[in-house]
């Protein structure tokens, strides 16, 4: 699938390997850094995340590993990781897409989300989603400039340790 910019290309096993070599550790840091996991065991959660969610691996049903290739030449530029959600009718997701630091602000990630849309469209789904993290203001701003809105939000704040000698019950 192409559209002038990017095409996107079933990830061999090795862009496979890479994926998982790079995207658990991301997902791991993204994570703590949103405040969801504490560091210590983040990546052990983030790679039992990624087992339960491909299970399979790269074969695992309902789910397309992709590498996005810039045009003509054919370099891989990064990936994205499609979901078809089952329902009547069927909806997409996006798992995953980063472009490769080398590679960014160059419209790859656009093109590429657009591609998403059309082979969700034609695998029969009626819509398109994504999380974000809130400390991700670049790819907040890339969601909303080509049409995502938010749905839901899930806020949350740290509660700080009571101070010394303060009873747990006030």
């Amino acid at each position: 699938m192409a559209d002038g910019r990017v095409r996107l290309d079933a990830m061999s096993d090795a862009e496979y390997d890479r994926f998982l070599a790079e995207s658990i550790p991301a997902y791991a840091e993204s994570n703590v850094a949103a405040g969801r996991w504490s560091a210590e065991g983040a990546e052990a959660q983030a790679r039992a995340e990624f087992a339960r969610l491909l299970p399979e691996g790269r074969a695992t049903s309902g789910h397309a590993l992709l590498t996005i290739r810039a045009l003509p030449d054919g370099e891989a530029v990064g990936r994205i990781w499609l979901w078809l959600v089952p329902g009547n009718p069927p909806g997409g997701f996006v798992y995953d897409l980063a472009i490769d630091p080398a590679h960014r602000r160059r419209g790859y990630a656009e093109a590429a989300l657009r591609l998403a849309e059309e082979r969700l469209r034609s695998d029969g789904a009626n819509r398109i989603g994504l999380h974000v993290f809130a400390n991700n203001p670049g790819a907040i701003r890339l969601y909303e400039k080509i049409g995502y809105a938010v749905v839901s939000q899930l806020m949350s704040k740290p509660i700080p340790p009571a101070p010394s000698g303060a009873s747990p019950s006030g």
